[in-house]
């Protein structure tokens, strides 16, 4: 028995020594493999790019609005009363349709009446003195009076006035034309009844400087009456474009005033638009006539276009000081849904640079009036470096000096920690369950020119 045991424990001994030799050789792999492992290159700290030849495209991003490129606002042609209103808003329209019609509330035709009235007067003057100058010369033909035919005259006025009198002052001046008519038949007739004598002489005869005083009164007059004529406004507001009512604020029986915006019909062409922006005062010598731009009109809808006009009427905002100019950009393409007002985002290029240095933006800061760029070198080191900018886009900036294509620049330290958040978890969760919104990216230490 006793051999037996022995023998079997000597049997044993070959196995045993076996699984030890496994495990030592199983644990010296274990050891290279973390020899191995640790002596690889570690994750580097940094999120980085490379400096690389390449375009700029610099671009300065407003807001404006769109407009047609051909509007026009239609006044009240006097003060009055809207009579009618012959058109609807979005209705499409005729140059020289009637849009609108006007009761004026000053009467012209008073105007009118008193000039005329005051001309009757003159030539009445006029002719009675022509007629005793003409009585005292020593012709052997009787003067012919020249009262009839201004009796004529008056009465043509007469006959034209009532065809427009409608007030209490035009009735008193075409009363007194027709008294005036009545003096002057009476004193026609009396002289026809007793024409002068031949050589006889009157007490008093008109002299050459009164006879031209009264032709001038004449005169005068008759450019009153003309002048009375012509101030006779049209009582119609007509379209002078062909295009779409855009504005249509006037209803029958509105008072209305001739200078008044508020009084005034808007017709658009809406064959081309625009769109209208401001630009700071700093940033205006970028923008050149001709620069090309995209605009997004409400968010969704995106057209090309190229500016036409750059204002030189500065605007100052009350609230922040700054200083803006207006820039107009000529759209092109498609005009459908394009309407007066909406809201747009513009693009305007003002630059393009090709075949140079360039950068990521992010990757640029900016030092007082220093703009700088941290590159990382063979031994994983940041190395703060000065460099100059050219253009600057949204996504890479021109380098003119200070990085070279094929260096390494540092967008980011991910070794940096994320900023301790100061707010208690309850007000974050009220927050998240309010619909915050998702969750907000960490502060990565990404660089911006500032």
């Amino acid at each position: 028995m006793v051999a037996e045991a022995s023998e079997a424990r000597v049997a044993r001994r070959p196995r045993m020594l076996g699984k030890i030799i496994t495990l030592v050789v199983a644990a010296a792999i274990v050891s290279v493999a973390a020899i191995v492992y640790s002596t690889r290159s570690k994750p580097s700290q940094y999120q980085t790019a490379f400096a690389s030849k390449g375009s700029v495209i610099q671009s300065l991003v407003v807001s404006g609005t769109i407009a047609p490129t051909i509007s026009d606002s239609v006044y009240p042609p006097t003060s009055g009363a809207v009579s009618s209103v012959s058109v609807t808003l979005g209705q499409t329209v005729q140059a020289g349709a009637v849009l609108a019609t006007v009761t004026p509330s000053v009467h012209f035709e008073d105007q009118i009446a008193a000039a005329q009235a005051s001309l009757a007067q003159a030539e009445a003057t006029l002719a009675q003195a022509q007629y005793e100058t003409t009585s005292t010369t020593t012709s052997t033909t009787i003067p012919i009076n020249p009262t009839t035919q201004l009796i004529v005259q008056i009465n043509q006025s007469i006959t034209q006035l009532k065809s427009v009198c409608s007030t209490a002052s035009c009735q008193t001046q075409l009363s007194a034309l027709t008294s005036l008519v009545q003096q002057l038949q009476a004193a026609n007739k009396n002289s026809a009844q007793n024409p002068p004598a031949v050589h006889s002489q009157v007490s008093v005869v008109p002299s050459s400087t009164e006879l031209a005083a009264d032709q001038a009164i004449v005169t005068a007059d008759q450019a009153a009456v003309a002048n009375a004529q012509a101030s006779v406004p049209s009582d119609a507001m007509t379209s002078p474009i062909a295009g779409i009512v855009a504005a249509l604020p006037l209803s029958v029986g509105q008072g209305v005033a001739p200078t008044s915006t508020a009084d005034s019909i808007t017709v658009i062409a809406p064959s081309s638009w625009q769109a209208q922006v401001n630009v700071l005062a700093n940033e205006l010598p970028s923008v050149k006539l001709g620069d090309p731009a995209t605009v997004v009109v409400a968010g969704q809808i995106q057209r090309s276009g190229t500016i036409s006009a750059i204002g030189t009427s500065a605007t100052t905002d009350p609230t922040t000081g700054n200083v803006t100019f207006p820039v107009t950009i000529n759209l092109t393409g498609s005009t459908q849904s394009l309407y007066d007002g909406s809201s747009a985002n513009v693009t305007i290029q003002t630059s393009k640079v090709s075949n140079v240095v360039t950068v990521p933006t992010s990757a640029i800061s900016r030092n007082g009036n220093l703009y700088q760029v941290d590159v990382l070198t063979a031994k994983n080191k940041s190395v703060t470096t000065t460099v100059n900018v050219g253009a600057v886009g949204p996504s890479v900036t021109q380098i003119l000096s200070g990085v070279t294509p094929g260096e390494t620049v540092i967008l980011a330290n991910l070794s940096t920690p994320l900023p301790t958040p100061t707010v208690q978890l309850g007000a974050l969760r009220r927050a998240f369950a309010g619909g915050g919104g998702g969750r907000g990216g960490g502060g990565g230490g990404a660089k911006a020119i500032g």
